[in-house]
Order: C-alpha cells, then sequence, then structure tokens
C-alpha cells in the first residue's frame, strides 16, 4: 500500500486486525496493533477510523482488566465521532451553498442576456463582477462568503430587473384622448342661419 501511496486503506485494515485479534482474546496484541494505527492515523491525517479504532482500544483494555484506560478511550471515541459529526454536517453546508452559488450565478447571467441593452453598461459592469466574485468564492472553504455574495448577487438581480422594467413602463404609449371623447368638430361654414317670422 505505501508504495502506491494508498494510505487511505491502511486505517481500515489495520482496524479490522485490531477487531480480530480482541475477537480472540489476544487483548496485549490487539493494544499494540491500535498504537501503531493511531500513529499511522496521525501521521496521514486519515482520521475516519479513529472513533472506531478508540472504541476498540477501549475494549482491549477493558477486557485486559485496565478500566481506567478503557474509560479513557471510550470518552475520546465519543469526542471524536462528535467532532467529525460537525465536519460532517460543514461539508454538507458547503456543498449546498457551492450548488446555490451556481445555481444564480447562471440565472443572473442568462437575465443579462436576455435583457440586452435594457441594462445599462455600468450595471452590467457591478453585476457581472459580482458573479465573478461569488463563483470565485465557491471554489473555496468559506461557507459565509459565499452564502453573503450569494445574497448580494440576488439583490442586485433584484435591483436590475426593477429598473429594468420602470424602464419599460416609461416607454410606454402616449395618453391619448379618452375613447369616446375625441377632437371637437370645426364649425360647418356652409351652415346658413335662418330667419323666422311670425306670420
Amino acid at each position: 500500500y505505501t508504495d502506491e501511496g494508498n494510505w487511505l486503506f491502511i486505517p481500515l485494515y489495520k482496524t479490522e486486525q485490531v477487531r480480530e485479534l480482541i475477537r480472540y482474546g489476544r487483548y496485549g496484541e490487539a493494544l499494540v496493533e491500535a498504537a501503531e494505527t493511531r500513529a499511522i492515523i496521525d501521521r496521514t491525517s486519515e482520521r475516519w477510523m479513529l472513533p472506531e479504532l478508540l472504541r476498540l482500544t477501549g475494549e482491549a483494555h477493558l477486557a485486559a482488566g485496565d478500566r481506567h484506560a478503557a474509560e479513557r478511550h471510550f470518552n475520546e471515541a465519543i469526542a471524536e465521532a462528535r467532532r467529525h459529526s460537525a465536519e460532517d454536517t460543514r461539508r454538507k453546508e458547503l456543498a449546498e451553498a457551492r450548488n446555490t452559488a451556481d445555481h444564480v450565478s447562471y440565472q443572473v447571467e442568462k437575465s443579462l442576456k436576455e435583457m440586452g441593452e435594457k441594462v445599462p453598461d455600468s450595471d452590467r459592469g457591478a453585476i457581472e463582477a459580482k458573479v465573478a466574485e461569488l463563483r470565485k468564492a465557491a471554489e473555496g472553504n468559506d461557507l459565509q462568503s459565499i452564502r453573503r455574495l450569494i445574497e448580494e448577487v440576488r439583490q442586485a438581480s433584484m435591483a436590475m430587473g426593477q429598473a429594468a422594467y420602470a424602464g419599460q413602463e416609461g416607454e410606454g404609449p402616449q395618453a391619448g384622448p379618452t375613447p369616446g371623447e375625441g377632437p371637437a368638430s370645426p364649425p360647418d361654414d356652409d351652415v346658413v342661419e335662418g330667419e323666422f317670422h311670425s306670420v
């Protein structure tokens, strides 16, 4: 494994060895194997098997009669498991934020293309710069920055849409006469006023 650089599987393999040694009652050998495995985990930062290794180490100590060492390893296993749970939650939130950033960026870029000249060049440049900043942040691990930029891009997009809509209203047809109220007819010059005589 080490020649190929596959350190990922060594903690798993050696932890299973510890489990089998405990199963057959070889607790001293299990503790030696567990210590070697822990050293590998610390060296490679492949800590995903550490909670289980610590639990097995606690079992070996308990079976060997060392309750104090067993309790210490059990508590460490619980703490490590909780830490990994928090990391898993953060990784999930980061993945969701990155997906949202990609979706929001795509939608805003699409809107800019569809609106065309309705968006002033100054506004277009500012929004494109903000989208580029969001895409750059999504490549990193700063969850708060990604979330902040998502909101800023959304707000800029809403303002852009409102401005474009207001511009369309301002370019509407001029108000004409009210239906049924056409222009007054000019006087007819050919009309002759008659005279009325009493008989």
